[in-house]
C-alpha cells in the first residue's frame, strides 16, 4: 500500500534524496545524538549532513521520526542543488507564515515550480508533507535536475 496521504518523516525524505543522488558512501557518521548508528536511515542522514544538505532542528538533534513539513522539504532540495537564489517574491496568501530560514528556499522552490502551492491560494509552509506530496516534488526535481543537465550537454 502507498497511502498517499501517509505522513514522511524527515528521516524517510532524506533518504529518498540519498537514494536518487545513487546511495553515495560517507566516510564519517553523523554526530546527531538521536540517530543511531544502526538506524536504517543514518547512512542517509550521515551523507546529508555531510554534504551540508541537513543541519538538524538544532546542532545535535536531527528528530529522525518527526513529519517532514514542507518548507523543509524545500530547504533540503534547495542544498541539495546548491542553494541558487532567485528574484521572486512569494505572494501566497500564507507568506507569512514562512520561517525566516525557509524563505530564500521556498522562493527558489516556488520560481523552479518544484514547489506551487496548494492549489488554494497557499503555500502551508509549516503543513507536514504527505507521502503524495514527497511524490510529486521528487518528480518536479528529478524533472529539473535532468533538464539542467540536458542544458549543460548542448
Amino acid at each position: 500500500e502507498f497511502n498517499p496521504m501517509g505522513e514522511v518523516t524527515r528521516a524517510m525524505m532524506v533518504t529518498v534524496l540519498w537514494r536518487a543522488a545513487g546511495c553515495p558512501a560517507t566516510q564519517t557518521a553523523t554526530t546527531f545524538t538521536d540517530v543511531p548508528a544502526e538506524a536504517w536511515y543514518a547512512e542517509a542522514v550521515a551523507w546529508a549532513q555531510a554534504e551540508g544538505i541537513v543541519l538538524g532542528v538544532t546542532e545535535e538533534l536531527f528528530a529522525p521520526n518527526k513529519a517532514v513539513t514542507r518548507e523543509q522539504i524545500a530547504t533540503i532540495l534547495w542544498r541539495a542543488c546548491g542553494e541558487e537564489e532567485v528574484e521572486i517574491e512569494l505572494t501566497f496568501t500564507d507568506a507569512d507564515t514562512v520561517s525566516a530560514w525557509a524563505v530564500d528556499s521556498l522562493e527558489w522552490a516556488y520560481a523552479v515550480e518544484m514547489m506551487i502551492g496548494t492549489g488554494d491560494g497557499k503555500m502551508n509552509p509549516l503543513g507536514d508533507a504527505t507521502r503524495a506530496t514527497i511524490a510529486t516534488v521528487f518528480h518536479r526535481y528529478i524533472e529539473n535536475i535532468l533538464k539542467l543537465v540536458l542544458e549543460d550537454v548542448k
